[in-house]
């Protein structure tokens, strides 16, 4: 029987697999739970070298999902402003048709507005943990680098 090696690839192409690994990254935070413990992608969990390769590119992925989630939520809240504004102005006016118009839109917008303000604050939520879970796991292995140092002298 064969298995595959990662750990005797080189780092650089190891780096490029965890990278490929993020590619679903953001649906699997919005739809998979977690143990209290365990990093959501379970090959983080798999041996200290993975860990510590991964850990890094991972944090950064994380922070761009949630800075591309947060983006959307500010262009919907923008949105949702101008149409106020040109709601009143064509109420204002008396016209009716540009009125229902922009009142259609109006709603489909906020109701956007209101799914995408949900789903950021649970992505939100997930990445929070995460976070944790990696400043934790740092920790173990800086504590772990100190011990095995400390046993070689």
């Amino acid at each position: 029987m064969y298995t595959f090696r990662l750990l005797a690839l080189p780092a650089e192409l190891r780096l490029i697999i965890y990278e490929f690994a993020f590619t679903d990254l953001q649906r699997r935070l919005q739809r998979r739970k977690s143990n209290s413990n365990a990093l959501r992608l379970s090959f983080l969990n798999t041996c200290p070298l993975i860990r510590k390769e991964a850990l890094p590119p991972y944090e950064k992925e994380l922070n761009r999902i949630l800075t591309e989630s947060r983006s959307l939520v500010a262009k919907l809240k923008s949105k949702a402003h101008t149409l106020d504004h040109w709601w009143l102005k064509a109420w204002d006016l008396d016209l009716e048709d540009e009125f229902k118009a922009i009142d259609e839109k109006w709603s489909l917008v906020q109701r956007r507005l209101m799914v995408a303000e949900y789903s950021y604050s649970q992505l939100k939520k997930v990445v929070v943990q995460e976070r944790r879970k990696i400043k934790a796991a740092l920790v173990e292995m800086e504590k772990g680098d100190r011990e095995t140092e400390k046993e070689r002298l």
